[in-house]
């Protein structure tokens, strides 16, 4: 074989070895990435949630209640709630004062109970014949397509339980002020629940719950 064409052969063969090792390489880059990103099993009990924009969201329909009080929840949704027909609107100026934690002789924490990461404090007093709740979160999730957190005050004996309003978000963090002209002082557990926008009034998902206790 020509001299030439004994080199332009060999340099075909190395070619083709250099294209070879190429190809192996790239499909066993594919098969890792692939296996690396293989979908787990959706776990049914999870709740699930995303992210929109910078803030974590989730919707009233992925929300299930995994730990907690279970009876507490079922008595709840078994019996109406009585209306506070002695609630007081709080205003700009009351907030203010609400916010201050000034006086409060009741507190608790309130815990998730949907497996998620929020918490709240909750501070209660009754002084000049007024009650007030201040209770604020951390680490809520944005609700989303309409929902919304509302709060409710629980009496375990005898059972009652009273809505303690919509929860508002205010300076970028949500919080629950409820004043009354009822001692309210018995109604010692918290709940904040996730609603629907669907007109009911009756208490949906539960997502935090605690009880107040009179500090020392």
């Amino acid at each position: 074989m020509p001299k030439h064409l004994s080199v332009y052969m060999k340099n075909i063969h190395k070619k083709t070895r250099q294209h070879f090792i190429l190809a192996s390489f790239l499909i066993g880059l594919v098969v890792l990435t692939g296996f690396g990103c293989k979908e787990k099993p959706e776990d049914n009990n999870s709740n699930k949630s995303e992210k929109r924009g910078n803030e974590m969201t989730y919707d009233y329909k992925d929300i299930k209640q995994v730990i907690g009080d279970m009876d507490l929840a079922s008595e709840m949704s078994n019996k109406e709630a009585t209306v506070d027909n002695t609630a007081k609107k709080v205003n700009g100026v009351d907030r203010g004062i609400m916010m201050m934690k000034d006086g409060y002789t009741y507190s608790g924490l309130i815990k998730d109970v949907v497996g998620g990461k929020a918490s709240g404090l909750a501070e209660a007093k009754y002084e000049d014949s007024i009650y007030s709740l201040y209770v604020n979160f951390a680490n809520l999730l944005e609700p989303v397509n309409g929902d919304f957190y509302e709060g409710w005050l629980v009496r375990k004996d005898p059972f009652d339980y009273i809505s303690t309003g919509k929860v508002e978000k205010i300076g970028g963090i949500y919080s629950n002020l409820y004043k009354s002209k009822k001692n309210l002082v018995d109604y010692n557990i918290y709940v904040l629940t996730l609603e629907p926008d669907d007109g009911d009034p009756d208490p949906a998902k539960h997502i935090l719950e605690g009880a107040l206790k009179s500090n020392p």
